[in-house]
């Protein structure tokens, strides 16, 4: 997916209650993160005009995004382990 400009509240909630569990686990880190930048300056320039229930909807999704980066990071922290591992053990036996 490429980076996505929203121009109001309502085209970033409206793609972010599209998005299923399903389709979160499948976003790359950078896009997910990008979302939630998006939805951090929604709050920062509008945070006292947001109705309550969107900030609450924006705040959930925000977070559901948050813990699909933090999955990405240990998996790839796990095989960042895996490869050092292996070629530390492949460089001593040389």
């Amino acid at each position: 997916m490429e980076t996505q400009e929203f121009e109001s509240l309502e085209e970033l909630k409206a793609y972010l209650d599209s998005l299923t569990e399903k389709q979160i686990k499948e976003l790359k880190f950078a896009h997910a993160m990008e979302l939630v930048d998006a939805i951090s300056r929604f709050f920062d320039e509008q945070g006292d005009e947001i109705d309550i229930e969107d900030a609450l909807g924006l705040y959930e999704k925000g977070m559901d995004l948050l813990m699909h980066c933090r999955e990405k990071l240990a998996v790839v922290q796990n095989k960042k382990e895996e490869i050092d591992k292996k070629y530390k053990e492949l460089i001593g036996n040389s």
